[in-house]
């Protein structure tokens, strides 16, 4: 009997230690107000207000993108890039080809350790695609809000 619920009792343990490292982790979330089409990984988000909140560990490094009309979302994982200085408000920072807007950082307030997205296959040839001359432009979008959560 033991061995036939052992994979259960295994996986209820493990929630349960994800869901108190989740809590650990908890930190403010974030609203932003994005004034273009932007991609995020391989999905396309529209223009919009959108919220950044972490989840699932205490790290941070995974978050969740989601419109304020809930119709749009992503889980992002992300991994840590560090910076000279503590911004005072959050940002986020999109690498920028013509008309084409991608998530890159996200910078959360008082926090020296950013999050930084993997570039998505897209990107990568976009940017492979450039002429010599012309090189991407960095975008920074300021936070508008912080929500305790």
């Amino acid at each position: 009997m033991w061995s036939r619920n052992f994979p259960g009792l295994i996986m209820l343990a493990l929630l349960l230690t994800l869901t108190a490292v989740a809590d650990a982790g908890a930190q403010t979330t974030l609203v932003v107000n994005i004034p273009f089409d932007f991609t995020v990984c391989r999905q396309q988000l529209p223009a919009g207000k959108y919220s950044l909140q972490p989840i699932t560990s205490a790290s941070g490094l995974t978050v969740l993108v989601k419109s304020e009309d809930n119709r749009s979302a992503e889980i992002v994982c992300t991994h840590a890039v560090q910076s000279a200085e503590r911004p005072a408000r959050g940002k986020l920072i999109f690498n920028r080809y013509g008309d084409q807007y991608f998530l890159s950082e996200m910078w959360f307030p008082g926090e020296k350790i950013g999050n930084q997205l993997v570039k998505s296959e897209r990107e990568e040839a976009l940017l492979q695609g450039l002429p010599p001359r012309k090189k991407r432009e960095k975008v920074t979008v300021k936070i508008i809000e912080e929500k305790p959560k």
